[in-house]
C-alpha cells in the first residue's frame, strides 16, 4: 500500500471502531436495561431466559419455553450508524422458521425500538406454537360403518 492509502486506511478503521463504541454504549445500557425488564416479565410465564456470551458489535438473546420452543433475538451493528434486530424461532416438530428484521440508525434507536423488537420476537414465537398445535385440517369422518 501506498502512504495515502494506508492513512486512508487507518481513518476508515477509526471510523469503524467509533461506531462499534457508540454501539457497544447503547447495548450496555439501553438494551440491557430493556433485555432485563423483558427477562423479569417473561420469567412470570415460565420463559427460560438467557444472553449466551456476545461479540463485540453484537448482542444475542435467548426466550425458551422448551428445549426446543424458543425464539433467538440478535441485535448488531450495522455499518457507520446503524442497528439491526433479527430473531428466528424454533418450534417442536418443525425446528427455525424464517426470521424478522428490523434496522435503524443508531442514533434514533431507544428504549421504545427495542422493546418492539423483543414483543415482534416474542409475539411471532408465541403464534407459531399457537400454530403449531393447532391441526391444519379437519380429521377425516369415517363413512358407511
Amino acid at each position: 500500500m501506498n502512504q495515502w492509502q494506508q492513512g486512508f486506511a487507518k481513518r476508515v478503521e477509526a471510523l469503524r471502531e467509533t461506531a462499534l463504541k457508540r454501539f457497544e454504549s447503547f447495548a450496555d445500557g439501553v438494551l440491557a436495561e430493556v433485555y432485563e425488564a423483558f427477562v423479569e416479565f417473561a420469567s412470570r410465564y415460565d420463559f427460560q431466559c438467557s444472553a449466551p456470551q456476545h461479540a463485540r458489535g453484537s448482542r444475542f438473546y435467548k426466550f425458551a419455553l422448551s428445549e426446543d420452543a424458543y425464539v433467538l433475538i440478535y441485535f448488531r451493528a450495522r455499518g457507520l450508524d446503524g442497528i439491526e434486530c433479527e430473531h428466528e424461532c424454533s418450534v417442536p416438530g418443525r425446528g427455525c422458521g424464517e426470521s424478522g428484521r428490523s434496522g435503524i440508525a443508531l442514533a434514533d434507536a431507544d428504549s421504545a425500538w427495542v422493546e418492539r423488537c423483543l414483543q415482534v420476537a416474542l409475539d411471532d414465537l408465541v403464534s407459531r406454537l399457537s400454530e403449531a398445535g393447532s391441526p391444519s385440517r379437519p380429521a377425516p369422518e369415517l363413512v358407511g360403518a
